[in-house]
């Protein structure tokens, strides 16, 4: 049995895009078992990026399924939830003035961010509006994906602004 053209290009195309996997998953691996190691603070999913970001920098094809990517946010998601307690929710209401405060300079560094790569270097909204959002960087960038947004600068700003 031959296998036609299309059907090699396939076969070496999907076998191609597996490598790509694995070795993103390896970096990600050896970066965050390092960082752990050396004892950073939040050293797992510290070194994880940095090595991928390192990676990504040098010209490596990396690449996550959007599959496991979802799923791993679903995990967060689910343990970043299971923190909320009714003694959480007793503290918070101690500090009325501090939340109200953090919450009207989270408004206006998202906006005004967003206002400033609009007006004065041109981001589309879109663009402008997801790299304006503090934190979640890969929220962000997967958003950013499905909305045809520019991810590179938008990654870049969300990094920077860490």
């Amino acid at each position: 049995m031959s296998q036609t053209p299309a059907s090699t290009a396939v076969a070496i195309s999907s076998r191609t895009k597996a490598l790509h996997i694995l070795e993103t998953l390896a970096i990600d691996a050896a970066g965050g078992g390092l960082f752990l190691w050396a004892r950073f603070p939040g050293g797992l999913i510290s070194g994880a990026m940095i090595a991928v970001g390192i990676a990504a920098i040098a010209g490596r094809p990396l690449s996550i399924p959007s599959l496991i990517t979802r799923s791993v946010l679903v995990l967060l998601g689910i343990s970043l939830g299971s923190l909320i307690s009714q003694q959480l929710l007793q503290h918070a209401s101690a500090y009325p003035l501090t939340i109200g405060l953090l919450a009207l300079a989270t408004f206006c560094s998202t906006f005004g961010s967003s206002f400033y790569l609009q007006q004065i270097h041109g981001w589309d909204r879109t663009s402008a509006s997801l790299a304006g959002n503090p934190g979640a960087l890969s929220q962000i960038t997967i958003l950013a994906a499905e909305k045809a947004a520019d991810v590179p600068a938008i990654a870049v700003v969300q990094t920077m602004r860490g």
